[in-house]
């Protein structure tokens, strides 16, 4: 939904006045805010990313955290007593031309700030609150959508702006309670707004709102008002929504580009009436993916939908599935898409937006189904995006050194997950404080050995140094050399070892080939 600016402020924007920019900021050490103007940010130094979409497709179900990144001068030292960790941002916009002012959001350091001659911060918007790993006994089941989404705001502490109730399946019961580990209630919040057919995002008063896309009247991208753009040769139509369960295939609307909703574990029964009441939403929706790179329009947000006219004075239906904005700079919006061909092994394997991305990285280096690897990195990075932050703990030594120790709980005995780094390593463990005595059941010692209960890779080299054999291992080869030759190469159904190696290991006098009852022994020296 477009923020609801007035045609002076509009106006002021779009005739390229100055921007002025006014950041509140909010430390977590301090009463006393600072504020921050455009005195201290260099050109282009503050910009805010937007998306409803985390892959490169339409999405429903979305739940991405809106972006700021902030750069301040800080030649003169002037932030250099302030701890910007954690510290919460408030962003206002106006131009010179206008005494009225636009909220674009409040955000929240992700990062630890240097201190330098410029400061680089990154920031999210509230959806960030929702990654907390969910409690058991926080939401009462059986429950519906409508109140899980109230739920989920309560826990979290985020204002819902949308009447849950009011769209499709709001009323639709949970049973029961959602299983798998590492569940957050950003997860559940996204399965929620994939059964009501919407996406959620925070918006500029930093509330949630749960909406698919909608029309903003009089708002065209021309060829007056983008400086470049691309535009795709044919629209994308969804001709249906899916799900399937225990090998059962529940379609509305017809095949060909079908949105598929599988694996949302709040879907516990009625299928067909899920999807019958998104039909009207989801199916039929069409469009042309494009990009453009514009004048000023702060105001816009994704899930709007906008004209596209193109230089022939064809028009668009343009939907807004991504936004950048930077301060005195030009916009660029994007509507992204894919055909049901480019969409591939993806359009029929159901997955989470984020595994989505994961998959796609994955694919640009080798183009494989799903395998071990692979299902390694999605869990990998599933578990480390759904975790919440670390405590430290320092424990001053006897001779002054002192133990660093890092923990999921905010003191050591309350703790499961421990990390320590001494001078002889880094080590880990699972099974919490133990009364002072915790057994480190993970780590890497300073000399270099490592204990893991599993490690996946794409290849491994095992070599010893002053030995002059080493072993490459890779999900399709073993493969043995001595020095830079190869001795013996063994695949999934051959095993070869090379005429040359074996003759020039004869003239080493560390290969013997022995005549035995059964054939011909090659016996390498130990």
């Amino acid at each position: 939904m477009a923020y609801p600016i007035s045609s002076t402020l509009k106006n002021s924007f779009l005739s390229l006045a100055r921007q002025t920019v006014t950041c509140v900021v909010e430390f977590t050490d301090s009463d006393e805010p600072l504020t921050i103007t455009g005195a201290n940010i260099p050109l282009g130094g503050l910009s805010i990313n937007r998306y409803a979409t985390s892959s490169n497709t339409l999405e429903i179900g979305s739940v991405v955290a809106a972006e700021l990144s902030l750069k301040l001068d800080n030649t003169r030292g002037n932030f250099n007593s302030y701890n910007f960790e954690g510290a919460r941002i408030r962003v206002t916009l106006g131009t010179e031309k206008s005494t009225e002012t636009m909220p674009l959001g409040r955000f929240t350091v992700d990062n630890s700030p240097k201190r330098g001659r410029e400061i680089l911060i990154s920031a999210l918007d509230a959806m960030v609150f929702f990654d907390k790993p969910v409690v058991e006994g926080t939401i009462e089941y059986p429950i519906a959508v409508a109140n899980m989404v109230s739920r989920l705001c309560t826990i979290c502490n985020v204002a819902l702006n949308t009447n849950v109730d009011n769209l499709p399946n709001g009323n639709y019961v949970i049973t029961s309670a959602p299983t798998g580990k590492d569940l957050t209630y950003r997860q559940l919040l996204g399965w929620c707004a994939a059964i009501t057919g919407t996406c959620a995002y925070i918006d500029w008063n930093n509330e949630l709102r749960l909406e698919w896309y909608s029309t903003v009247s009089d708002e065209v991208l021309t060829i007056s008002n983008r400086f470049s753009s691309t535009l795709a040769d044919s629209p994308i139509t969804i001709t249906g929504v899916s799900i399937t369960e225990d090998k059962t295939v529940y379609l509305a609307g017809e095949e060909g580009y079908v949105i598929d909703i599988s694996g949302n574990s709040l879907i516990q029964h009625d299928e067909a009436e899920i999807l019958l009441n998104l039909s009207p939403v989801l199916v039929g929706f069409s469009y042309v993916p494009y990009t453009a790179v514009t004048m000023p329009m702060p105001y816009l947000y994704p899930l709007d939908i906008i004209v596209f006219e193109d230089e022939r004075g064809n028009t668009y239906s343009a939907p807004i599935t991504d936004v950048t904005f930077q301060l005195n700079k030009n916009m660029a919006f994007a509507a992204k898409g894919e055909t049901t061909e480019e969409k591939g092994w993806a359009a029929s394997n159901p997955m989470t937006s984020g595994q989505r991305v994961i998959i796609e990285q994955i694919q640009k280096e080798q183009n494989e189904t799903l395998n071990t690897r692979v299902q390694s990195v999605l869990a990998f990075n599933e578990l480390i995006t759904n975790s919440m932050g670390l405590y430290s703990t320092n424990v001053q030594q006897s001779d002054g050194s002192v133990k660093l120790y890092l923990h999921d709980r905010p003191t050591l005995e309350e703790s499961n997950t421990i990390f320590t780094a001494t001078t002889n390593g880094i080590a880990w463990t699972t099974d919490g404080w133990n009364e002072g005595s915790p057994v480190w059941s993970y780590g890497v010692t300073a000399a270099g050995d490592a204990l893991f209960r599993m490690l996946s890779a794409e290849g491994l080299t095992i070599s010893r140094v002053g030995n002059d054999y080493h072993i490459e291992v890779t999900p399709s080869t073993f493969t043995i050399y001595y020095r830079d030759m190869l001795v013996t190469t063994i695949n999934a159904d051959t095993m070869d070892i090379p005429r040359v190696s074996v003759e020039d290991y004869i003239n080493f006098g560390d290969v013997r080939i022995v005549k035995s009852p059964t054939g011909i022994d090659i016996i390498f020296a130990d």
